[in-house]
């Protein structure tokens, strides 16, 4: 208190008695932030609450304490005089000039001895404290831009089969069609391969999550413009993710008790979709792509590849991916060794599996850390949520000619309760295959729910390991200045306020802050907004007591 009584005294006593040269509206201050004017050892803060003809406000000094007393002042522009109320004392003043803007505060007066002086506070810049947002939670945008590129070429039967229509009694029609595919490439001429990349338009973020959504089709038919892959693409792209949608090969011969020409199958399309990534980590300035936040997703079909393609880095599980003369089956090389030649790492942070299956349940041994959500009908008959042959809906005898038994999303739960893998089990109960799509093609409740527990999966996995306020949360008059810290891999923004109190200093980072808090019953919080690389912004509190 003596310290804020003789800074006044030196700074705003006058020896003259009149008027102030011009007077001062409020357009002329900052009525929300602090002024700080800094001498040797301590800091003397000022808040201006209005400014007509009565300026009003208060100051404080930091001394270095945890619990400051703010003294209220009273400025009269007309009459020149101050009033200041310390404690039970009111004390009286002469100013003789000022000038003030939104940054600084000029006050020019005169000492004791007639000597004029100029004292400066200016504004006490603090980090923009940003709202919290519902980006990567909701759609926040509203267009999108798609852009095909050609991320690469590998020989193979063909890249897409567009049906729409694949019920039971089309069942025929398909096999014909997929049999004049294979006939007119039987020799695997080299195809490109191409992917539709999705974004949010107007977006300023640099570092945007990207998600590889994977079209199904039992490995025989489908496109990367499905109604599914599609409709999920623009939702997640107006959530402000990069969404790429690639076509794959596609196509094997069906030859009874040859397991192999399936397993080189999904062998190759996981080549394709591995490709794809590698791609998309060597281009990611020009899409904006955060190569540390990369995720898979897909469905039937593509559910298999977002689980190989996170989960298999070699070829392992797949045998017949190597050579066999016997068979005249030649190498298809290691899981990067096709598509392109790009030789970027990557790792895939999160999987959806939307109704898809694992070849080898051992995968999550190898990489038991990465989250999985899946989803399944309980009543799936073409890939079953346990353990069994696919298309049961026609013959489970007919599947096991050409098919092993898959770990459908059951299955995978059952095996990561026991290995304490972090997978998630959304069962649709009664449903089947695409639980999502109703007979005539629309989309029903399902797709609200896949969309809503994906957006939460996924959001969570972006906004990263939840860190926690530190730092005292009880505090006393006697205490030194509080200090509060908060510190997590890939914020890369902080912005703190202090309800009942004051933030005076950061350091360089601002991921830690110094606080006064004021002497008043008002309630006293410390907050937080946290900005990731991605631009999610997350906000944090702690209440704070006075004992």
């Amino acid at each position: 208190m003596r310290y804020v009584l003789f800074l006044l005294l030196v700074i705003l006593f006058s020896c003259k008695n009149e008027k102030l040269d011009r007077g001062v509206g409020s357009s002329d201050f900052s009525l929300t932030d602090f002024y700080v004017s800094q001498d040797s050892s301590n800091k003397l803060f000022l808040k201006i609450s209005s400014a007509e003809e009565m300026i009003t406000g208060y100051v404080f000094s930091d001394s270095g304490k945890a619990v400051v007393t703010r003294y209220p002042f009273v400025l009269d522009t007309k009459t020149n005089e101050l009033r200041l109320w310390a404690g039970d004392s009111l004390r009286q003043f002469k100013v003789e000039n000022f000038t003030a803007s939104d940054t600084l505060l000029e006050i020019f007066l005169c000492s004791e001895s007639n000597k004029k002086i100029t004292y400066r506070f200016s504004k006490n810049i603090i980090p923009v404290f940003l709202p919290e947002t519902d980006r990567y939670r909701k759609p926040i945008f509203d267009s999108i831009t798609v852009e095909t590129v050609t991320y690469g070429r590998s020989n193979g039967y063909y890249t897409s089969k567009n049906i729409q229509d694949i019920s039971e009694d089309k069942y025929p029609e398909i096999i014909e069609e997929v049999g004049k595919s294979l006939l007119k490439n039987i020799l695997m001429e080299e195809l490109p391969l191409e992917m539709d990349i999705y974004r949010p338009k107007g977006d300023t973020c640099s570092q945007r999550p990207l998600i590889i959504l994977i079209h199904g089709g039992a490995f025989v038919i489908g496109d990367k413009t499905s109604p599914t892959v599609k409709a999920l693409a623009e939702y997640y792209a107006r959530c402000g993710y990069v969404v790429a949608a690639p076509n794959y090969r596609l196509g094997f011969i069906f030859v009874p008790g040859a397991y192999y020409y399936l397993e080189r199958c999904i062998y190759r399309a996981t080549q394709d979709i591995r490709a794809a990534a590698r791609y998309l980590v060597n281009f990611n300035n020009r899409f904006g792509v955060d190569t540390s936040s990369i995720y898979t997703a897909g469905n039937s079909a593509g559910g298999f590849l977002a689980l190989n393609t996170a989960l298999m880095d070699n070829n392992s599980y797949y045998p017949f991916s190597k050579a066999w003369p016997e068979y005249l089956l030649d190498d298809l090389g290691c899981p990067d060794c096709s598509g392109n030649q790009y030789k970027n790492k990557f790792s895939i942070k999160g999987i959806v599996n939307m109704w898809g299956a694992l070849t080898h349940i051992r995968m999550l041994v190898d990489k038991p850390s990465v989250p999985i959500l899946c989803f399944h009908g309980s009543d799936d008959k073409i890939i079953s949520p346990d353990y069994d042959f696919p298309f049961a809906n026609v013959s489970s005898n007919l599947s096991s000619i050409f098919s092993q038994k898959f770990f459908g999303s059951l299955a995978i739960c059952k095996f990561a309760k026991v290995t304490g893998a972090p997978v998630k089990l959304m069962m649709f109960k009664g449903a089947g295959h695409d639980p999502h799509i109703n007979k005539n093609g629309s989309f029903n409740s399902a797709m609200d729910t896949i969309k809503k527990e994906m957006s939460s999966f996924l959001y969570h996995l972006v906004a990263g390991k939840e860190g926690t306020i530190t730092g005292s949360e009880t505090v006393t008059i006697n205490d030194k200045i509080s200090v509060y810290t908060y510190a997590v891999i890939n914020s890369q923004y902080y912005s703190w306020k202090a309800d009942g109190g004051l933030v005076t200093g950061y350091n360089a980072d601002s991921s830690s802050v110094s606080v006064v808090w004021f002497r008043t019953r008002e309630p006293k919080i410390i907050r937080l907004c946290v900005r990731n690389r991605n631009d999610l912004v997350t906000l944090k509190s702690k209440e704070i007591h006075f004992r």
